[in-house]
């Protein structure tokens, strides 16, 4: 086993058989002993979001695998484009408030430090009236009208939503 120094190496390479020897052929590489965590880019850290944020980022060249987790927990990974570019959504939605995740990137069995992220989920809670209503939005009046369900509902006194 062989432990590379950081930076370009070149090995000569021949094949040997008992009756002849291959003519001499080289092969040229990078090695590293230290991945740099991946760049988060979107959603902007400490932003708001909807509950479904789609996390984006870059990471060094040779890199792989880019994994999330949150309170330490594995979340889910993303594979990495060939440009070094990578997407994460989480499966389902984050509860309202503010959120960390940490990524770190994977490269050959090589891990990089965490980048944590932070970042703020805008969303309805599940005890609101909004999300107790008994009807979908696909059951709601044309367009410009009043749905009647969101309406019955609505406590008195409370603005309509985009007021």
């Amino acid at each position: 086993m062989v432990n590379w120094t950081d930076g370009d190496h070149r090995i000569a390479l021949v094949g040997v058989s008992d009756s002849a020897v291959t003519p001499m052929t080289g092969l040229e590489f990078h090695s590293r002993s230290v991945v740099d965590p991946p760049v988060i880019m979107a959603p902007e850290s400490g932003s708001w979001s909807g509950p479904r944020p789609v996390f984006k980022g870059t990471v060094q060249p040779g890199v792989g695998k880019v994994v999330a987790l949150s309170g330490g927990r594995w979340v889910g990974e993303a594979d990495v484009a060939p440009g070094g570019g990578w997407r994460y959504r989480l499966p389902h939605e984050w509860w309202p408030g503010e959120h960390s995740v940490d990524f770190i990137a994977v490269q050959a069995g090589m891990l990089s430090a965490s980048a944590r992220h932070t970042f703020r989920v805008l969303a309805v809670p599940p005890s609101n009236w909004l999300r107790q209503a008994p009807a979908g939005w696909q059951q709601c009046a044309p367009a410009g009208m009043q749905c009647r369900h969101i309406e019955d509902m609505r406590p008195k006194g409370t603005l309509q939503l985009l007021e």
